[in-house]
């Protein structure tokens, strides 16, 4: 069994194919435009460190499925989470814990990443600016959309801040 077959199936939220050493990875909600939720939040920290870890993956395309990259948090996906006034410091420091494993374990990656943004992005923001190429088609409005509907992440308000000016990720963000 090849290292990729012992990841590829791992994640709900990641459809992953790989030929000729360039693995696409595509966020999605069952064949749709990902919704982010607890789900997604807990796969894509160990998904990150699988296909890090794979000697056969040479590039990665990072994009989605639908309208947008990344829609608005499922609440259904996010269960007893909700409201956060109501969440226990075990709950909160979980969600930080996932965060955290998702972000370094993307920033771990060490083979050329492309970020194919297909639309606005509301959470994880940082998903295409912390790829080493990214593009995005004409609906992609992405980071704006995200400060205006929640609180910055960590992993969002560092990576933004750190952008470029005449980066149209940075410019969308201020």
């Amino acid at each position: 069994m090849s290292p990729f077959d012992s990841y590829a199936d791992k994640c709900h939220h990641l459809r992953m194919e790989r030929r000729n050493c360039i693995l696409q990875i595509t966020l999605h909600s069952d064949g749709q435009t990902l919704r982010w939720g607890s789900g997604p939040h807990a796969e894509f920290g160990p998904a990150f460190r699988d296909i890090g870890a794979d000697p056969d993956n040479k590039v990665i395309i990072m994009t989605g499925i639908g309208d947008a990259f990344i829609e608005a948090v499922d609440s259904s996906n996010v269960g007893k989470r909700l409201p956060t006034s109501e969440m226990s410091p075990r709950t909160w420091n979980h969600i930080y814990w996932n965060a955290k494993q998702l972000l370094m374990n993307l920033l771990e990656i060490k083979v050329p990443m492309i970020a194919a943004v297909n639309g606005p992005v509301s959470i994880h923001a940082e998903l295409g600016p912390t790829s080493d190429s990214r593009s995005g088609g004409p609906k992609e409005s992405s980071i704006v959309r995200a400060r205006q509907r929640c609180n910055p992440a960590p992993g969002r308000h560092l990576t933004c801040n750190a952008l470029p000016p005449d980066s149209g990720w940075a410019q969308s963000y201020t």
